[in-house]
């Protein structure tokens, strides 16, 4: 970004054109590409001097005009360049960037190792220092592992499913590793109210499927080596009649199924109830907000 505005200064361009660009603000997830589009090509620029590199970074704001939220400027964070394409006419150049750094084959690598008696806090700091991140973590270091491995597998993919065991949700920004329980986030306090019914919302959907949700969770897994078999089931006492979703997942003993189970009945029905709106643009409505519905019925 700063590379960009020096060289649009020494080729006299009062401002770059950016044609359209998207932004999916999700609570968690790592590596979804942040796309842009530029318009703007008259030098062959971004072919030449400002063709970006590997390694790369690409800081991304949002500025809002004041009459549209009481939030003005809000900084989405750092992200690293992944992939260009050029193309014409008329010249366009579009790129991609994601938030998990590129270099530390957070992604890519895969990779084959074992952890014993540690938590998921100590394995995902061990992951987040190998990369050079930070670990922000929120809330208890959850339950030790008699023993965890990572077969053949890069670090996200590794971590993402460890963190689901635990029902926690995780995304990569700001180079940090950030780890969190998403029923944590909704105790949060309401930053305010959104009416279906004003000229705010152009479009609302609000689903509610009960076919697709699970009343408990029953988690089984034989240990051949030790003729083993361990088999717990947790029951939601909100749904206790609802269908069962059965998994066979490698677990310690029952207090472990016991954490696997309730993460993974949480996981399976987090979309059982949905809503979808289309409102004016705003800054500050970012994921993992909190704001109350008016007018959405019962």
């Amino acid at each position: 970004g700063e590379r960009a505005l020096a060289l649009a200064k020494q080729q006299g361009l009062q401002s770059v054109s950016v044609q359209n660009w998207t932004l999916a603000s999700r609570m968690g997830w790592y590596a979804r590409p942040l796309p842009v589009h530029v318009l703007e090509d008259r030098f062959d620029q971004w072919s030449t001097i400002w063709q970006p590199t590997f390694g790369d970074t690409v800081e991304a704001r949002i500025k809002a005009e004041p009459w549209l939220t009481t939030v003005k400027d809000l900084r989405l964070g750092l992200f690293a360049h992944d992939k260009i394409t050029l193309s014409g006419p008329p010249r366009r150049v579009s790129f991609k960037a994601v938030s998990a750094p590129l270099a530390t084959g957070l992604r890519r690598r895969k990779r084959t190792r074992s952890w014993q008696g540690v938590t998921l806090k100590q394995m995902a700091q061990d992951i987040a220092d190998r990369a050079g991140l930070a670990l922000d973590w929120s809330g208890d270091a959850g339950l030790a592992y008699k023993r965890r491995e990572q077969k053949g597998k890069s670090d996200l993919v590794f971590l993402e499913e460890a963190c689901k065991d635990a029902g926690r949700d995780w995304k990569v920004t700001e180079k940090a590793i950030v780890i969190f329980d998403e029923r944590d986030r909704e105790k949060s306090a309401s930053i305010g109210t959104i009416d279906l019914a004003s000229s705010q919302v152009l479009g609302w959907h609000i689903d509610a499927d009960d076919s697709a949700r699970y009343g408990s969770c029953r988690i089984t897994f034989s240990n051949p080596r030790k003729k083993k078999r361990t088999e717990h089931t947790y029951v939601d006492p909100t749904n206790p009649d609802g269908q069962t979703l059965d998994l066979r997942l490698p677990v310690d003993d029952k207090a472990h199924a016991e954490v696997v189970a309730r993460g993974r009945l949480r996981d399976a029905n987090r979309f059982a109830n949905l809503a979808d709106l289309t409102v004016m643009g705003d800054p500050g409505l970012v994921a993992g907000v909190v704001f109350n519905l008016k007018n959405a019925g019962g």
